[in-house]
Protein backbone atom coordinates (compact mmCIF):
# COMPACT_ATOMS: atom_id res chain seq x y z
CA UNK A 1 0.00 0.00 0.00
CA UNK A 2 1.12 3.53 -0.84
CA UNK A 3 -0.94 5.97 1.18
CA UNK A 4 -0.55 9.73 1.74
CA UNK A 5 -3.16 12.29 2.76
CA UNK A 6 -1.43 15.39 1.32
CA UNK A 7 1.92 16.34 -0.18
CA UNK A 8 3.64 19.72 -0.04
CA UNK A 9 6.79 20.58 -1.96
CA UNK A 10 9.19 23.41 -1.10
CA UNK A 11 12.02 24.91 -3.12
CA UNK A 12 13.20 27.91 -5.10
CA UNK A 13 14.68 29.14 -8.35
CA UNK A 14 12.40 28.18 -11.22
CA UNK A 15 14.65 27.64 -14.22
CA UNK A 16 14.10 29.24 -17.57
CA UNK A 17 13.45 27.08 -20.62
CA UNK A 18 16.92 26.00 -21.79
CA UNK A 19 15.87 26.38 -25.41
CA UNK A 20 14.82 30.01 -25.06
CA UNK A 21 17.71 32.40 -25.68
CA UNK A 22 15.44 35.47 -25.68
CA UNK A 23 15.63 35.44 -21.89
CA UNK A 24 19.32 36.40 -21.94
CA UNK A 25 20.28 39.90 -20.91
CA UNK A 26 23.49 41.80 -20.41
CA UNK A 27 24.88 40.99 -16.97
CA UNK A 28 26.66 43.35 -14.61
CA UNK A 29 30.42 42.88 -14.22
CA UNK A 30 31.43 43.93 -10.72
CA UNK A 31 35.21 43.67 -10.99
CA UNK A 32 38.13 42.45 -13.07
CA UNK A 33 41.32 40.63 -12.17
CA UNK A 34 44.59 39.41 -13.60
CA UNK A 35 47.96 38.50 -12.15
CA UNK A 36 50.29 40.78 -14.06
CA UNK A 37 52.18 43.82 -12.81
CA UNK A 38 50.63 45.60 -15.78
CA UNK A 39 47.58 46.04 -13.53
CA UNK A 40 49.24 49.26 -12.38
CA UNK A 41 49.66 50.54 -15.93
CA UNK A 42 46.88 52.23 -17.92
CA UNK A 43 45.76 48.92 -19.47
CA UNK A 44 44.51 47.04 -16.40
CA UNK A 45 41.53 44.68 -16.15
CA UNK A 46 39.25 47.57 -15.14
CA UNK A 47 39.37 48.54 -18.84
CA UNK A 48 37.39 45.40 -19.70
CA UNK A 49 34.11 46.83 -18.39
CA UNK A 50 34.47 50.64 -18.29
CA UNK A 51 32.07 51.20 -21.24
CA UNK A 52 34.75 53.14 -23.11
CA UNK A 53 34.88 51.70 -26.60
CA UNK A 54 37.93 53.29 -28.26
CA UNK A 55 39.81 50.37 -29.87
CA UNK A 56 43.18 52.13 -30.10
CA UNK A 57 45.16 50.64 -27.23
CA UNK A 58 47.32 53.75 -26.92
CA UNK A 59 44.25 55.80 -26.02
CA UNK A 60 44.32 53.81 -22.77
CA UNK A 61 40.80 52.38 -23.03
CA UNK A 62 41.79 48.74 -23.68
CA UNK A 63 43.16 45.89 -21.57
CA UNK A 64 46.61 44.57 -22.51
CA UNK A 65 48.73 41.93 -20.80
CA UNK A 66 51.88 40.41 -22.21
CA UNK A 67 53.08 38.32 -19.27
CA UNK A 68 50.44 36.48 -17.22
CA UNK A 69 48.30 35.67 -20.31
CA UNK A 70 44.98 35.62 -18.50
CA UNK A 71 42.28 37.96 -17.25
CA UNK A 72 38.90 37.53 -15.57
CA UNK A 73 35.69 39.44 -15.06
CA UNK A 74 33.49 38.66 -12.09
CA UNK A 75 29.68 38.78 -11.83
CA UNK A 76 27.53 39.35 -8.75
CA UNK A 77 26.39 35.72 -8.63
CA UNK A 78 26.03 32.48 -10.58
CA UNK A 79 24.18 32.81 -13.90
CA UNK A 80 23.59 30.68 -16.97
CA UNK A 81 25.98 32.32 -19.46
CA UNK A 82 24.83 32.20 -23.08
CA UNK A 83 27.04 34.74 -24.82
CA UNK A 84 30.35 36.55 -24.32
CA UNK A 85 31.25 39.48 -26.59
CA UNK A 86 34.81 40.81 -26.92
CA UNK A 87 35.57 44.18 -28.51
CA UNK A 88 38.76 43.54 -30.47
CA UNK A 89 41.71 45.89 -30.69
CA UNK A 90 41.50 48.05 -33.80
CA UNK A 91 44.84 49.80 -34.23
CA UNK A 92 47.09 46.75 -34.45
CA UNK A 93 47.45 42.99 -34.18
CA UNK A 94 43.74 42.08 -34.37
CA UNK A 95 44.58 38.47 -35.33
CA UNK A 96 45.79 37.79 -31.78
CA UNK A 97 42.13 37.49 -30.75
CA UNK A 98 41.89 34.14 -32.54
CA UNK A 99 43.99 32.59 -29.78
CA UNK A 100 41.73 33.72 -26.92
CA UNK A 101 40.03 30.87 -25.07
CA UNK A 102 36.98 31.79 -23.03
CA UNK A 103 36.06 29.78 -19.93
CA UNK A 104 33.16 30.08 -17.51
CA UNK A 105 34.03 29.39 -13.88
CA UNK A 106 31.85 28.50 -10.92
CA UNK A 107 33.41 28.67 -7.48
CA UNK A 108 36.86 28.24 -9.01
CA UNK A 109 36.06 25.32 -11.34
CA UNK A 110 36.25 26.39 -14.99
CA UNK A 111 34.61 24.92 -18.11
CA UNK A 112 35.58 25.73 -21.68
CA UNK A 113 33.03 28.07 -23.29
CA UNK A 114 34.50 28.83 -26.72
CA UNK A 115 36.76 31.13 -28.73
CA UNK A 116 36.33 33.79 -31.43
CA UNK A 117 35.73 32.49 -34.95
CA UNK A 118 37.05 35.66 -36.57
CA UNK A 119 39.22 38.62 -35.59
CA UNK A 120 37.87 41.76 -37.22
CA UNK A 121 39.88 44.81 -36.19
CA UNK A 122 37.83 47.03 -33.88
CA UNK A 123 34.85 44.64 -34.11
CA UNK A 124 32.72 42.83 -31.53
CA UNK A 125 33.55 39.11 -31.52
CA UNK A 126 30.70 36.87 -30.35
CA UNK A 127 31.16 33.56 -28.55
CA UNK A 128 27.96 31.60 -27.82
CA UNK A 129 27.46 28.51 -25.73
CA UNK A 130 25.84 27.67 -22.38
CA UNK A 131 27.57 27.24 -19.02
CA UNK A 132 26.80 28.24 -15.45
CA UNK A 133 29.24 30.42 -13.58
CA UNK A 134 30.13 33.59 -11.71
CA UNK A 135 33.43 34.38 -13.46
CA UNK A 136 34.46 34.65 -17.13
CA UNK A 137 38.11 33.79 -17.75
CA UNK A 138 40.13 34.72 -20.85
CA UNK A 139 43.38 32.92 -21.66
CA UNK A 140 45.92 32.99 -24.46
CA UNK A 141 48.97 30.92 -25.33
CA UNK A 142 50.59 33.78 -27.24
CA UNK A 143 52.60 36.54 -25.58
CA UNK A 144 49.82 39.13 -25.72
CA UNK A 145 46.27 39.17 -24.40
CA UNK A 146 44.38 42.26 -25.54
CA UNK A 147 40.67 43.22 -25.39
CA UNK A 148 39.05 46.66 -25.48
CA UNK A 149 35.78 45.72 -23.77
CA UNK A 150 33.92 42.61 -22.62
CA UNK A 151 30.18 42.06 -22.36
CA UNK A 152 28.54 39.02 -20.79
CA UNK A 153 24.98 37.85 -21.43
CA UNK A 154 22.91 35.28 -19.59
CA UNK A 155 19.97 34.68 -17.27
CA UNK A 156 18.77 33.05 -14.09
CA UNK A 157 20.80 34.26 -11.14
CA UNK A 158 20.99 31.39 -8.70
CA UNK A 159 20.17 31.73 -5.05
CA UNK A 160 22.85 31.03 -2.46
CA UNK A 161 22.84 27.24 -2.09
CA UNK A 162 23.49 27.57 1.63
CA UNK A 163 20.44 29.76 2.23
CA UNK A 164 17.33 27.69 2.92
CA UNK A 165 15.26 30.77 3.84
CA UNK A 166 14.65 31.29 0.12
CA UNK A 167 12.53 28.12 -0.12
CA UNK A 168 8.79 28.52 -0.50
CA UNK A 169 5.86 26.21 -1.03
CA UNK A 170 5.65 25.37 -4.73
CA UNK A 171 2.51 24.92 -6.80
CA UNK A 172 1.59 21.36 -7.78
CA UNK A 173 -0.25 21.45 -11.10
CA UNK A 174 -1.27 17.79 -11.41
CA UNK A 175 -0.82 14.29 -10.04
CA UNK A 176 -0.35 10.92 -11.73
CA UNK A 177 -0.17 7.20 -11.01
CA UNK A 178 -0.74 4.06 -13.05
CA UNK A 179 -3.36 2.23 -11.00
CA UNK A 180 -7.02 1.62 -11.80
CA UNK A 181 -7.66 3.03 -8.34
CA UNK A 182 -7.34 6.42 -10.05
CA UNK A 183 -11.08 6.09 -10.70
CA UNK A 184 -11.87 5.43 -7.05
CA UNK A 185 -12.13 8.22 -4.46
CA UNK A 186 -8.46 7.93 -3.51
CA UNK A 187 -6.74 9.15 -6.73
CA UNK A 188 -3.57 11.21 -7.02
CA UNK A 189 -5.60 14.44 -7.11
CA UNK A 190 -6.00 13.91 -3.35
CA UNK A 191 -2.29 14.61 -2.88
CA UNK A 192 -2.69 18.34 -3.42
CA UNK A 193 -6.34 19.21 -2.79
CA UNK A 194 -5.62 21.06 0.49
CA UNK A 195 -8.05 18.81 2.37
CA UNK A 196 -6.25 17.54 5.44
CA UNK A 197 -8.50 14.89 6.98
CA UNK A 198 -6.21 11.92 7.64
CA UNK A 199 -8.94 9.28 7.78
CA UNK A 200 -8.68 7.54 4.43
CA UNK A 201 -12.34 6.56 4.46
CA UNK A 202 -13.31 10.22 4.45
CA UNK A 203 -11.98 10.18 0.87
CA UNK A 204 -9.40 12.94 1.33
CA UNK A 205 -6.25 10.75 1.07
CA UNK A 206 -4.43 9.02 -1.76
CA UNK A 207 -4.26 5.21 -1.60
CA UNK A 208 -2.80 2.73 -4.07
CA UNK A 209 -2.17 -0.94 -3.41
CA UNK A 210 -1.13 -2.16 -6.87
CA UNK A 211 1.12 0.14 -8.89
CA UNK A 212 3.10 1.29 -5.82
CA UNK A 213 3.99 4.71 -7.15
CA UNK A 214 2.55 8.20 -7.50
CA UNK A 215 3.85 11.53 -8.76
CA UNK A 216 3.11 15.21 -8.41
CA UNK A 217 4.14 17.61 -11.14
CA UNK A 218 5.30 21.24 -10.85
CA UNK A 219 5.03 24.03 -13.42
CA UNK A 220 8.76 24.00 -14.14
CA UNK A 221 12.18 22.94 -12.87
CA UNK A 222 12.99 24.09 -9.32
CA UNK A 223 15.63 23.37 -6.71
CA UNK A 224 13.68 21.16 -4.31
CA UNK A 225 14.73 21.47 -0.67
CA UNK A 226 11.86 19.87 1.25
CA UNK A 227 8.99 17.45 0.68
CA UNK A 228 6.30 17.09 3.35
CA UNK A 229 3.90 14.13 3.47
CA UNK A 230 0.77 14.18 5.60
CA UNK A 231 0.57 10.63 6.93
CA UNK A 232 -2.59 8.59 7.25
CA UNK A 233 -4.06 8.85 10.74
CA UNK A 234 -6.72 6.23 11.08
CA UNK A 235 -4.65 3.11 10.37
CA UNK A 236 -1.34 1.66 9.26
CA UNK A 237 0.82 4.78 9.77
CA UNK A 238 4.01 2.66 9.81
CA UNK A 239 3.68 2.05 6.07
CA UNK A 240 5.06 5.55 5.50
CA UNK A 241 8.54 4.39 6.55
CA UNK A 242 8.80 2.48 3.28
CA UNK A 243 8.10 5.50 1.06
CA UNK A 244 11.06 6.54 -1.10
CA UNK A 245 10.93 10.07 -2.47
CA UNK A 246 12.66 10.91 -5.75
CA UNK A 247 13.00 14.18 -7.64
CA UNK A 248 12.80 13.86 -11.42
CA UNK A 249 13.92 16.21 -14.16
CA UNK A 250 12.70 15.50 -17.67
CA UNK A 251 12.16 11.85 -16.76
CA UNK A 252 15.48 11.22 -14.99
CA UNK A 253 15.00 10.67 -11.26
CA UNK A 254 17.39 11.11 -8.32
CA UNK A 255 16.82 9.74 -4.83
CA UNK A 256 15.79 12.54 -2.43
CA UNK A 257 15.09 10.73 0.84
CA UNK A 258 12.49 8.94 2.93
CA UNK A 259 10.57 9.65 6.16
CA UNK A 260 12.53 9.12 9.38
CA UNK A 261 9.38 8.57 11.44
CA UNK A 262 5.76 7.67 10.82
CA UNK A 263 3.57 9.59 13.24
CA UNK A 264 -0.10 8.87 12.61
CA UNK A 265 -1.80 11.92 11.14
CA UNK A 266 1.47 13.90 11.24
CA UNK A 267 3.47 15.81 8.65
CA UNK A 268 6.62 13.86 7.75
CA UNK A 269 9.48 16.05 6.53
CA UNK A 270 12.13 14.92 4.04
CA UNK A 271 14.92 17.42 3.37
CA UNK A 272 17.66 17.32 0.79
CA UNK A 273 18.49 19.24 -2.41
CA UNK A 274 17.78 18.17 -6.00
CA UNK A 275 16.58 19.93 -9.14
CA UNK A 276 13.45 18.72 -10.85
CA UNK A 277 9.92 19.25 -12.11
CA UNK A 278 8.33 16.06 -10.70
CA UNK A 279 8.27 14.48 -7.23
CA UNK A 280 7.90 10.68 -7.31
CA UNK A 281 6.82 8.48 -4.38
CA UNK A 282 7.52 4.75 -4.42
CA UNK A 283 6.98 1.86 -2.03
CA UNK A 284 8.00 -1.80 -2.04
CA UNK A 285 5.12 -2.88 0.20
CA UNK A 286 1.79 -3.96 -1.20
Amino acid sequence: HLQMCEVRVFGYGKEKDEDDDDQSKRLTIVRGSHADTWQNKPWGSDKLFDNKLNTNMFKNECFHDQNSKWAQVHLDGVYTITRVAILNRGDCCAERALDIKVKVCRKGKCEYFGKPKDAGAGKWLDIRSKEKGDTIRFETSTQHLQMCEVRVFGYGKEKDEDDDDQSKRLTIVRGSHADTWQNKPWGSDKLFDNKLNTNMFKNECFHDQNSKWAQVHLDGVYTITRVAILNRGDCCAERALDIKVKVCRKGKCEYFGKPKDAGAGKWLDIRSKEKGDTIRFETSTQ
